[in-house]
């Protein structure tokens, strides 16, 4: 009989959500297949009731409610994947399930750990994204049998040249998705404001989700950003957007305020592009020591130092992106790696 997987996520929107993402791919990838099933539990922001055997949703006020539906998955699953973070509260206390699998996909709240730790012995395995997370969790007592790495995988498509023009075209990915406005700071956004307009032959696109517009708008006035583009749409194909950048920013100005390895840099470098980074990012020693982009500190002099110095040598980081994506971020990998942890897992 087929062994029944289920993941438990927040806002299941695999469209545009790197979370979402990474349980799609498992989940396609295990329904029906070798001996699997599987089934998606989400606790959404915005989301009507839904209950059937390969999927319960439900919005955050039903949460006592949904607690019932929460243990009725569990009890008909032979294993739980949370695939979110290590402090993630909700789905750590609902936990009564083994065996059950975490995925610290999110970043780790530095503030929160303390208040979660009771919770890790539920978990018989956590996978980590980045070597950071992997060193936080081993100094907080997690023992080296209970972690391992796992880099989130992405499909092989075919490169794209960089685009023609006389100006340097780079892409923010990572728009705010939560209500709070500090993440105009934490997430860097107000830094790559400040650094544009000192850069006049670049040309920056912040891809936008909705939040936060007006904003927005006032800082790219006020800050004169003559040279940045706001897009705020849903982009139906990333791969054909990707193509009309030299590179991917990302600068955070905190560790916890991004995933340690951004969907956006995964899916750049598969493509081709170099990525600009802050040492806060968690997989910035990856671009550092593979040269598949820059790694700046998370101040306005280090930044433009950095894109200028990718401008400089911009084909000798462009040609380890491929190889950096294939090495360390491959699809059937990711899926293998995953399908062996819940052999060995349901096997015990």
């Amino acid at each position: 009989m087929p062994k029944k997987i289920s993941f438990f996520l927040h806002d299941y929107q695999p469209n545009s959500e790197a979370l979402s993402q990474e349980a799609y791919i498992l989940h396609s990838n295990l329904t029906g297949q070798e001996g699997f099933q599987s089934a998606i539990h989400e606790i959404a922001t915005k989301c009507k009731f839904r209950f059937s055997s390969t999927r319960i949703c439900y919005p955050n006020w039903m949460l006592p409610l949904g607690y019932f539906a929460t243990r009725y998955l569990q009890n008909n699953s032979d294993l739980i994947h949370i695939i979110g973070s290590v402090t993630g509260k909700i789905y750590l206390k609902i936990l009564d399930r083994r065996p059950a699998v975490l995925t610290c996909a999110s970043a780790i709240k530095l503030d929160k750990i303390e208040t979660c730790k009771n919770y890790w012995p539920k978990l018989d395995l956590i996978i980590v994204e980045c070597n950071r997370d992997k060193k936080l969790l081993l100094q907080n007592g997690i023992h080296h049998a209970k972690l391992q790495l796992i880099y989130p995988g992405v499909q092989s498509p075919k490169p794209t040249a960089p685009p023609k023009g006389k100006k340097f075209k780079i892409l923010f990915a990572s728009a705010p998705i939560s209500k709070a406005a500090s993440e105009f700071s934490s997430k860097g956004i107000d830094l790559i404001l400040q650094t544009a307009p000192e850069l006049t032959d670049c040309e920056f696109t912040l891809l936008w989700r909705g939040r936060h517009l007006d904003k927005i708008k006032r800082l790219l006035t006020d800050l004169q950003c003559n040279n940045v583009i706001l897009h705020n749409a849903l982009v139906r194909n990333m791969k054909q957007f990707y193509a009309q950048f030299h590179a991917v920013i990302l600068v955070p100005t905190k560790e916890d305020s991004c995933k340690p390895c951004p969907h956006s840099f995964v899916e750049a470098l598969a493509l081709g592009k170099p990525v600009i980074a802050s040492r806060h990012i968690g997989i910035s020693d990856l671009v550092e020591t593979e040269q598949c982009g820059v790694v700046c500190e998370a101040e306005k002099n280090s930044l433009q130092a950095g894109i200028e110095k990718l401008r400089r040598s911009y084909e000798q980081y462009q040609k380890r992106c491929i190889p950096v994506a294939r090495d360390y971020f491959s699809y059937n990998e990711f899926i293998r790696q995953y399908k062996k942890i819940y052999s060995l897992l349901l096997d015990q």
